[in-house]
Protein backbone atom coordinates (compact mmCIF):
# COMPACT_ATOMS: atom_id res chain seq x y z
CA UNK A 1 0.00 0.00 0.00
CA UNK A 2 1.38 3.30 -0.76
CA UNK A 3 1.34 6.43 1.87
CA UNK A 4 -1.65 8.45 1.94
CA UNK A 5 0.59 11.63 1.75
CA UNK A 6 4.10 13.02 2.16
CA UNK A 7 4.83 13.85 5.54
CA UNK A 8 8.00 15.06 6.82
CA UNK A 9 9.26 12.80 9.44
CA UNK A 10 10.21 14.88 13.05
CA UNK A 11 13.00 12.50 15.16
CA UNK A 12 12.13 13.61 18.59
CA UNK A 13 14.37 12.97 21.89
CA UNK A 14 13.42 12.53 25.14
CA UNK A 15 12.56 15.28 27.60
CA UNK A 16 13.62 15.14 30.70
CA UNK A 17 13.67 18.02 33.62
CA UNK A 18 13.91 20.31 30.75
CA UNK A 19 16.80 18.76 28.90
CA UNK A 20 16.33 16.87 25.71
CA UNK A 21 17.94 13.64 25.30
CA UNK A 22 18.57 12.40 21.39
CA UNK A 23 20.96 9.11 22.23
CA UNK A 24 21.09 6.06 22.35
CA UNK A 25 19.17 3.81 19.74
CA UNK A 26 16.18 5.55 17.38
CA UNK A 27 13.27 3.51 16.88
CA UNK A 28 10.85 4.41 13.68
CA UNK A 29 6.92 4.88 14.51
CA UNK A 30 5.28 3.76 12.01
CA UNK A 31 1.70 4.56 11.00
CA UNK A 32 -0.94 1.77 11.40
CA UNK A 33 -2.56 2.85 8.08
CA UNK A 34 -0.03 1.99 5.90
CA UNK A 35 3.21 1.23 7.59
CA UNK A 36 4.57 4.43 6.65
CA UNK A 37 7.66 5.99 9.02
CA UNK A 38 5.67 9.34 10.82
CA UNK A 39 8.41 9.59 13.51
CA UNK A 40 11.50 8.40 15.18
CA UNK A 41 12.12 8.77 18.60
CA UNK A 42 14.58 7.21 21.13
CA UNK A 43 14.65 4.06 23.18
CA UNK A 44 14.59 5.04 27.14
CA UNK A 45 17.22 3.50 28.89
CA UNK A 46 17.53 2.73 32.90
CA UNK A 47 19.57 5.77 33.39
CA UNK A 48 16.74 7.87 31.49
CA UNK A 49 14.13 6.45 33.50
CA UNK A 50 16.04 7.53 36.54
CA UNK A 51 16.87 10.71 35.66
CA UNK A 52 12.61 11.23 34.74
CA UNK A 53 11.75 9.71 38.41
CA UNK A 54 14.12 11.63 40.15
CA UNK A 55 12.56 15.17 38.30
CA UNK A 56 9.28 13.89 39.47
CA UNK A 57 10.14 13.58 42.83
CA UNK A 58 11.60 16.97 42.73
CA UNK A 59 8.93 18.45 40.94
CA UNK A 60 6.53 16.94 43.31
CA UNK A 61 8.39 19.04 46.08
CA UNK A 62 8.10 22.14 44.36
CA UNK A 63 4.83 21.86 43.12
CA UNK A 64 3.07 20.51 46.20
CA UNK A 65 4.08 23.67 48.33
CA UNK A 66 2.61 25.90 46.25
CA UNK A 67 -0.41 27.59 46.91
CA UNK A 68 -3.73 26.35 45.47
CA UNK A 69 -3.66 29.62 42.87
CA UNK A 70 -0.19 29.47 41.81
CA UNK A 71 -1.17 25.52 41.32
CA UNK A 72 -4.25 26.32 39.42
CA UNK A 73 -1.88 29.17 37.07
CA UNK A 74 0.19 26.20 36.20
CA UNK A 75 -2.64 23.88 35.15
CA UNK A 76 -4.47 26.79 33.38
CA UNK A 77 -1.39 27.31 31.11
CA UNK A 78 -0.85 24.06 30.42
CA UNK A 79 -4.38 23.51 29.17
CA UNK A 80 -4.09 26.51 26.91
CA UNK A 81 -0.71 25.48 26.07
CA UNK A 82 -2.06 21.98 24.70
CA UNK A 83 -5.21 23.89 23.42
CA UNK A 84 -2.76 25.95 21.23
CA UNK A 85 -0.77 23.09 19.63
CA UNK A 86 -4.74 20.86 19.25
CA UNK A 87 -3.92 20.69 15.82
CA UNK A 88 -0.50 19.80 15.52
CA UNK A 89 -1.03 16.99 18.41
CA UNK A 90 -4.20 16.02 16.94
CA UNK A 91 -2.21 14.91 13.67
CA UNK A 92 0.26 13.14 15.40
CA UNK A 93 -2.00 11.02 16.89
CA UNK A 94 -3.99 10.63 13.54
CA UNK A 95 -0.52 9.55 12.30
CA UNK A 96 0.60 7.69 14.89
CA UNK A 97 -2.47 6.05 15.92
CA UNK A 98 -3.86 5.39 12.96
CA UNK A 99 -7.29 7.22 14.45
CA UNK A 100 -9.03 9.56 12.10
CA UNK A 101 -8.53 13.16 12.44
CA UNK A 102 -12.30 14.07 14.24
CA UNK A 103 -11.36 11.78 16.52
CA UNK A 104 -7.57 12.68 17.36
CA UNK A 105 -9.09 16.01 17.63
CA UNK A 106 -11.64 14.91 20.54
CA UNK A 107 -8.69 13.37 22.01
CA UNK A 108 -7.06 16.60 22.64
CA UNK A 109 -9.88 18.44 23.66
CA UNK A 110 -10.48 15.82 26.61
CA UNK A 111 -6.88 16.37 27.42
CA UNK A 112 -7.65 20.32 27.81
CA UNK A 113 -10.68 19.82 29.85
CA UNK A 114 -8.93 17.54 31.77
CA UNK A 115 -6.19 19.90 32.94
CA UNK A 116 -8.87 22.55 32.79
CA UNK A 117 -11.09 20.79 35.60
CA UNK A 118 -7.64 20.10 37.62
CA UNK A 119 -6.82 23.54 37.55
CA UNK A 120 -10.47 24.31 39.10
CA UNK A 121 -10.46 21.46 41.50
CA UNK A 122 -6.49 23.08 42.57
CA UNK A 123 -8.05 25.49 44.24
CA UNK A 124 -11.09 23.04 45.92
CA UNK A 125 -8.44 21.30 48.27
CA UNK A 126 -9.82 21.76 51.45
CA UNK A 127 -12.01 20.53 53.90
CA UNK A 128 -15.06 19.23 55.01
CA UNK A 129 -17.82 18.32 58.33
CA UNK A 130 -18.89 14.76 58.35
CA UNK A 131 -21.62 13.97 60.73
CA UNK A 132 -20.36 11.36 63.46
CA UNK A 133 -24.15 10.33 64.42
CA UNK A 134 -23.38 6.60 63.71
CA UNK A 135 -24.18 5.67 67.24
CA UNK A 136 -25.99 7.15 70.33
CA UNK A 137 -22.58 8.25 71.63
CA UNK A 138 -21.64 10.20 68.90
CA UNK A 139 -24.85 12.27 67.99
CA UNK A 140 -24.78 15.50 67.48
CA UNK A 141 -20.97 15.84 66.79
CA UNK A 142 -19.33 16.23 63.43
CA UNK A 143 -16.06 15.44 61.93
CA UNK A 144 -13.89 17.66 60.26
CA UNK A 145 -11.67 16.21 57.67
CA UNK A 146 -8.38 18.24 56.33
CA UNK A 147 -6.86 17.21 52.81
CA UNK A 148 -3.39 17.20 52.22
CA UNK A 149 -1.69 16.83 48.93
CA UNK A 150 0.54 14.36 49.62
CA UNK A 151 1.58 11.98 46.57
CA UNK A 152 2.96 8.71 46.87
CA UNK A 153 6.38 8.65 44.69
CA UNK A 154 8.72 7.45 47.09
CA UNK A 155 8.90 3.39 46.31
CA UNK A 156 7.96 4.27 42.28
CA UNK A 157 11.95 3.36 41.57
CA UNK A 158 11.28 0.07 43.72
CA UNK A 159 8.03 -0.54 41.99
CA UNK A 160 9.63 -0.44 38.40
CA UNK A 161 13.42 -1.44 39.04
CA UNK A 162 12.80 -4.85 40.87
Amino acid sequence: MTPMTEVEVATRGLLISGKWYEEGTAQEIRSPFDGSVVSRTFVGTRKHAEQAIASAVTAFGTTRRLPAFERQRVLRAVAAGIAARREEFARSICLEAGKPIKVARVEVDRAVFTFQIAAEEATRLGGEYLPLDWQESTAGRWSIVKRFRLGRLRGLRRLIFR
